[in-house]
């Protein structure tokens, strides 16, 4: 005989029934409610993170409104291989530094993204020889290419072909060169006109290009990197595109540093007196953003952003640098 089930019965399920859904319910919706919170935060200390770190990165600058912006498509401070490949059975080793071991010059390559209207820049410390510098428009493997070799007195565009170099004539600049000391050189890469400057660490780039010749052996190429031999050091290497092929790099940078984590107060300067709305565009940023600089005393020396107390949570990240000589703080609030 079938049970009968009584209104009552039926009203008490109904009841455990909705009491349950509650339950699990509240309990799903809570879980899921607190996974994007977790997700939100981690996506703000990635982006303060990151932010952080740009506004210490030097990316290859010289001083503010030069070379102080080369925004990389690549960037890499070689502390290690990576990436690179050597060519003409070179000996490379990269611990902070890029070198070669050897008597003979080889390159270290690799392959980007696009083969004309390109620059490159890095930093190269000549002590001997026939000094070395950054190459572009390189062929397969690296063999062939252009480099704007740093050499002892100036600076001096080479043609790169079979594993030979050869100096191109009338592309040449003289100018000084002190043993151990540091320097930018940028190339720049368009057709068969290739373009060359330098500068000491430190100072302000040139306006122009100091050298300027013209070779059509090679005009493209998606190769790109440092050529040289024992005696000669390399740092800081970028690449980036270009819309134009004279003067300063087109590109601009967030970047802080003159040198890694040694800040421009000329750059930190230009960087605040910028919109909001460009500065967060600069930093890549989605979320609202508040920095500041301190001195080790807490005196506040710059702030950009906005300072705006979000009600939905902040995270909150510090770095140490250098200004001027002496340390100081940065530090970076992301919120939204």
């Amino acid at each position: 005989m079938r049970a009968q089930i009584s209104s009552i019965d039926l009203v008490l399920a109904l009841i455990v029934f909705s009491l349950l859904f509650v339950f699990f319910v509240g309990s799903w919706s809570s879980t899921v409610s607190s996974a994007k919170n977790a997700m939100k935060k981690n996506r703000m200390e990635y982006a303060a993170l990151s932010a952080t770190d740009l506004l210490l990165k030097s990316p290859g600058s010289g001083s503010a409104g030069s070379a102080g912006g080369f925004a990389a498509d690549f960037y890499d401070p070689f502390d290690s291989l990576g990436s690179w490949s050597a060519g003409g059975g070179g000996n490379w080793v990269a611990n902070g530094v890029a070198y070669s071991s050897d008597t003979w010059e080889s390159n270290l390559y690799r392959s980007g993204a696009y083969s004309n209207d390109y620059q490159v820049l890095a930093k190269v410390q000549f002590n001997s020889g026939l000094g070395g510098g950054p190459v572009i428009q390189g062929g397969s493997a690296g063999l062939n290419g252009y480099a704007c070799r740093l050499v002892g007195t100036g600076l001096q565009l080479t043609q790169l072909s079979g594993g030979a170099a050869w100096a191109i004539p009338g592309a040449s600049y003289l100018g000084t060169v002190t043993p151990g000391s540091w320097y930018y050189v940028k190339a720049n890469a368009s057709g068969s006109t290739k373009q060359c400057k330098y500068w000491a660490v430190g100072s302000s780039e040139p306006s122009g290009w100091q050298v300027t010749g013209s070779d059509s052996l090679f005009t493209s190429g998606a190769y790109y990197g440092v050529y040289g031999k024992a005696g000669v050091q390399f740092d800081d290497f970028q690449q980036g595109r270009t819309t134009a092929s004279s003067g300063n790099s087109t590109l601009s940078s967030a970047g802080f540093a003159s040198s890694p984590y040694e800040l421009s107060a000329a750059k930190i300067a230009q960087f605040t007196a910028l919109n909001y709305s460009v500065q967060k565009s600069l930093l890549g940023m989605q979320e609202e953003f508040y920095f500041y600089v301190d001195t080790a005393g807490g005196t506040r020396l710059y702030e950009g952003g906005n300072l705006t107390v979000k009600s939905r949570g902040i995270v909150s990240i510090t770095r140490y640098g250098m200004l001027n000589g002496n340390k100081v703080k940065i530090g970076m609030m992301v919120y939204g």
